[in-house]
């Protein structure tokens, strides 16, 4: 992944990839590529505050995408005690099964969807109110994903799959 210009999700690669630019972050990470189900979208947020407090140090604004039809271009990543490896080892292990049971992608429409921009203030972590500042905005990113993914599931043609932020 290094080699199409994917770096480790470590606050220090953030912080040098922001005085650059842009930086696309998927939060879920390792975790969430096991939560594939059928039935319901899956999406890893609870407990992940990396990206906030970087924004909130950067002083960088968080603009909530979620990529409808991702989730089902695999249909499955591996078994359960991979994902415990997987995490532990902080590399993702398993085994991509696809299109024919393949680890081949299946031809499903991906579309894209991004809100508003959330405006962040610059906070510096050795602040006393850095922490509550976290969690405020945490809940606002969830918030805004939720929104994005009930305001366009129809339009994507899934008017009836649920949400799980997990």
């Amino acid at each position: 992944m290094a080699w199409i210009g994917c770096l480790p999700a470590s606050r220090s690669n953030f912080l040098h990839l922001i005085k650059r630019g842009t930086v696309g972050v998927i939060v879920g990470g390792i975790a969430e590529m096991f939560m594939v189900d059928s039935k319901r979208e899956r999406v890893k947020l609870v407990g992940r505050k990396g990206f906030v407090r970087v924004a909130l140090e950067a002083g960088v604004d968080l603009v909530p995408v979620y990529y409808f039809g991702q989730s089902q271009v695999f249909c499955n990543y591996g078994p359960p005690f991979l994902a415990r490896l997987s995490r532990k080892w902080r590399v993702a292990m398993g085994v991509l099964v696809g299109r024919f049971f393949l680890p081949m992608p299946r031809p499903i429409p991906i579309y894209l969807v991004h809100g508003k921009p959330i405006p962040v203030t610059q906070i510096s972590p050795s602040d006393p109110g850095f922490e509550k500042a976290v969690d405020e905005l945490h809940v606002k990113a969830v918030e805004a994903i939720k929104d994005l993914y009930m305001r366009h599931r129809e339009e994507y043609g899934w008017p009836n799959r649920p949400l799980s932020i997990e």
